[in-house]
């Protein structure tokens, strides 16, 4: 009975997601010329916003956006460890002396910490890796810490 509650729950939990992620169909036609949007951008100043926070209006490699995406990916898993943690705190905590829930909790607290383990040593490989590709790709200095240059 409580497995069912819990795919129950989970499978309403990814068909709410799975409605309002769903793309948004663009009915929109151009007249004139191929971008007009592109030529509101640059007259409304949002072209000198964009040099000025990222100091360039030529587009970014790739190779520098999929180091950014596996680095939020990873920063997630540790969000994922924070709810472990509290949730194995609040198995423990509502345990009422019931050794079972005590020792699942534990259970809980050890894999979490073990994963979180595993996401910190992605992390690192990953921003060494990517210094390596960034510095190879545009000949910037290496990060010093994370996200910022010397």
């Amino acid at each position: 009975m409580q497995i069912s509650k819990i795919i129950l729950g989970w499978l309403v939990i990814l068909t709410i997601l799975a409605v309002n992620c769903k793309p948004a169909p663009i009915l929109a036609q151009t007249t004139g010329s191929a971008s007009p949007w592109l030529e509101t951008v640059n007259k409304s100043g949002l072209d000198q916003v964009g040099t000025t926070a990222y100091g360039t209006t030529t587009p970014k490699d790739i190779r520098e956006i999929v180091v950014q995406i596996i680095q939020v990916i990873l920063g997630l898993l540790g969000i994922v460890f924070v709810v472990l943690m509290v949730i194995a705190g609040w198995t423990w905590m509502m345990s009422q002396g019931n050794e079972e829930k005590i020792t699942k909790a534990k259970q809980t607290i050890f894999t979490a910490a073990i994963g979180l383990l595993i996401v910190l040593a992605s992390f690192a490989i990953t921003w060494y890796i990517s210094n390596r590709i960034i510095y190879s790709v545009t000949g910037k200095a290496p990060l010093t810490t994370l996200g910022t240059t010397p």
